[in-house]
């Protein structure tokens, strides 16, 4: 049996989320083997509880600023990059992956502090998402290019959880060697999606996940009710099921008490992830309207569960949902080709066999083939 690695994670924030609750599950897969470190850059730790490490393994650095990038980020973002590199040297770290474009930046500053000390340090970024800063911000005009520098001094690896993810921080990135791309995985099997008893009559069509503007729920809404008639499926009683929390919840509440159709609608607010699933197992289809995505972690459940799924082309949905084999397809931020795929698949012009659908997600998205690849990979570098 080979020895363990040793090795922190940082990541900005600890709250409900895709990384965040990647990032857990993960930690706890691998705690029993390999010596495993924590960092959060801030102070939003409301998932702290679940991660299996010792107290004394985890750093907490409460710097607000860095997560809302708000003023003094800079200063902000060299403290915390300092009191990296002294709990680096303390706990002697020499393998540090980084979640999300903050935590890459805290660390790639961190790294060059350690380097100065004559101390040499690994550096692998995770990349969860696609770029969603615009380049016309004077902020994004002065971060990205000297991140971009940094990035070529200090990243000795990238982990991407998706192709389109790759292809996208070439842009953002100074490569010295080939991203390696290492796909999400469910968060839980299929026997934890009935734990929320459900009393559901009519058609659902739940639409998963946090309610943020690159998620897409209230373009989605705001078009069902411009464009989609829902006479036309009378027979059906079609209820759309919101199931998250999140910025958009009341701006979506208030449009469809605007329109007095609350019969149609119904936003479930902030629910477990166990619940989420118990909605997704009782769905009739699932969709996923995001207008910016990594991979997609709620597609990767519904193939899971052997459900219908309507997707966007956003990110790496398209390595998640194929056409005609998992699921259907339509062109981000498209409301007429959302509505025409949506008609298409209410009158059953897309049907997909579950079986694939269940073979396609074992072939590619289970957690211990995740597990497996990710300390593959790790090993290159604690060599």
């Amino acid at each position: 049996m080979s020895a363990g690695l040793k090795f922190v994670c940082v990541i900005p924030s600890l709250e409900i989320g895709g990384a965040e609750n990647q990032l857990v599950t993960t930690i706890n897969e691998l705690a029993t083997d390999n010596e495993i470190f924590l960092i959060v850059l801030s102070a939003r730790v409301s998932l702290l509880a679940q991660v299996n490490l010792p107290r004394e393994r985890i750093l907490i650095l409460k710097k607000e600023r860095l997560v809302t990038l708000s003023g003094n980020f800079l200063p902000s973002s060299f403290v915390a990059a300092f009191k990296i590199s002294q709990f680096l040297r303390r706990k002697n770290v020499r393998l540090v992956i980084a979640h999300l474009p903050i935590a890459h930046w805290v660390c790639r500053l961190a790294v060059n502090i350690c380097r100065a000390g004559l101390r040499k340090v690994h550096l692998v970024n995770y990349h969860h998402s696609m770029n969603v800063l615009s380049s016309d911000l004077l902020f994004s005009k002065l971060f990205i290019p000297i991140n971009k520098v940094l990035s070529h001094v200090s990243d000795a690896g990238n982990i991407c959880v998706s192709n389109a993810v790759a292809k996208d921080i070439a842009r953002f990135t100074h490569l010295k060697n080939q991203p390696v791309t290492i796909y999400n995985f469910a968060m839980d099997d299929r026997t934890n999606s009935n734990t929320l008893y459900l009393n559901k009559s009519g058609f659902w069509i739940v639409i998963p996940g946090r309610l943020e503007a690159v998620k897409g729920q209230l373009h989605f809404i705001q078009n069902l009710i411009s464009a989609f008639y829902f006479n036309e499926f009378s027979h059906l009683n079609l209820k759309f099921i919101f199931v998250g929390g999140g910025s958009h919840h009341l701006p979506m509440e208030e449009l469809v008490r605007s329109k007095d159709w609350q019969s149609f609608f119904e936003i479930t607010g902030s629910v477990t992830h166990s619940e989420m699933l118990s909605y997704m197992n009782h769905a009739d289809l699932i969709v996923i309207p995001s207008l910016s995505e990594g991979l997609g972690v709620t597609a990767i459940e519904a193939l899971m569960l052997g459900k219908p799924v309507l997707a966007s082309d956003a990110g790496g949905l398209p390595e998640v949902v194929v056409p005609g084999k998992t699921g259907t397809l339509y062109k981000a931020g498209d409301a007429y080709e959302m509505i025409k795929c949506l008609k298409k698949v209410l009158l059953g012009d897309c049907r997909i066999d579950s079986d694939l659908q269940r073979e396609f997600y074992l072939k590619n998205f289970t957690r211990q083939q995740h597990i497996a690849t990710l300390q593959q990979y790790l090993r290159t570098f604690s060599n």
